[in-house]
């Protein structure tokens, strides 16, 4: 018998085997315990479905549960992730599919389809999240000097801490012990702007992917040193950011690219613009 039913954190054991089939051999089992044992707290314990037969896990569908304040509101979201299914069962991976889809009351979203199951999610209701990547590009630009002058850049895990208000710093401590990394950008006034990153493999080199901006317009203003200070954090031979991050802000030495995977989410309350990868297998696992 072929059964559905919603995973939680007791069965890390019984999914590990499959996660194992994607044979990343960037992602150890301590990564993948991450999907089901992160490290910020959720009203739902679902980390997504197994697909059962006879009693044997043979395949999944993650969810990444958790709550936001957004626009002076609690959302609550679930990111879809790592769908893997045996191969003599591939037949039946659309009810995975069909329960992940199905969970209410959330904001669902996905940041790694493959052009193969993009219309699927097309089918159930899910829009575009993003198309294109902004390239920094490894240029010095005459604004480089003043934008070094003017601002400070903080990358020390304990000074970004320290320096950061308590809300930011709930959400950056939720970040710290998995696969993100933080740049703080600081100017006078003591305003700043947080940049969540991860190195990902790029065609033919490696990048800075950028995952959540908090001050586009700080950020564009330092544009000119930023992407060297996150060329250098991440050893990236250049920068990437989703373009709705920047809010339309055009960037200095910068070029626009498609994305192969284009993201996607079906949300009844939030538009694409509010929506950044902050809490999502991007940060639990990495941009691999």
């Amino acid at each position: 018998m072929i059964a559905v039913e919603r995973a939680t954190p007791a069965h890390f054991g019984e999914v590990l085997p499959l996660l194992r089939q994607f044979n990343n051999p960037s992602l150890g089992d301590d990564r993948w315990r991450s999907l089901f044992h992160y490290t910020w707290p959720s009203e739902d314990d679902t980390r997504g479905f197994l697909l059962r037969a006879e009693g044997r896990c043979v395949g999944f569908f993650g969810a990444i549960h958790f709550e936001r304040d957004i626009a002076g509101r609690r959302e609550k979201f679930a990111n879809l992730t790592s769908w893997v299914v045996e191969p003599a069962f591939r037949n039946h991976s659309l009810r995975l599919l069909e329960a992940v889809t199905n969970i209410e009351g959330r904001t669902l979203h996905c940041f790694t389809p493959t052009p193969a199951t993009h219309p699927l999610y097309a089918r159930f209701g899910f829009s575009d999240l993003e198309t294109k990547w902004i390239t920094l590009l490894p240029r010095l630009t005459r604004g480089f000097p003043g934008a070094l002058l003017r601002h400070r850049f903080i990358t020390n895990p304990g000074c970004i801490a320290s320096l950061l208000p308590d809300a930011m710093r709930a959400i950056y401590e939720h970040q710290r012990p998995h696969a993100a990394r933080h740049l703080l950008v600081r100017a006078r006034g003591n305003r700043q702007c947080l940049v969540t990153f991860t190195r990902t493999r790029g065609a033919r080199y490696p990048l800075a992917h950028v995952h959540s901006v908090s001050d586009p317009e700080l950020f564009t203003a330092a544009s000119a040193a930023v992407r060297w200070r996150l060329m250098l954090a991440a050893h990236a031979a250049a920068v990437v950011v989703d373009a709705r991050l920047l809010a339309g802000r055009a960037q200095p030495a910068s070029r626009e690219a498609a994305i192969t995977r284009k993201a996607v989410f079906r949300s009844g309350t939030l538009r694409a613009d509010q929506i950044d990868g902050l809490y999502s297998e991007l940060v639990l696992l990495g941009s691999v």
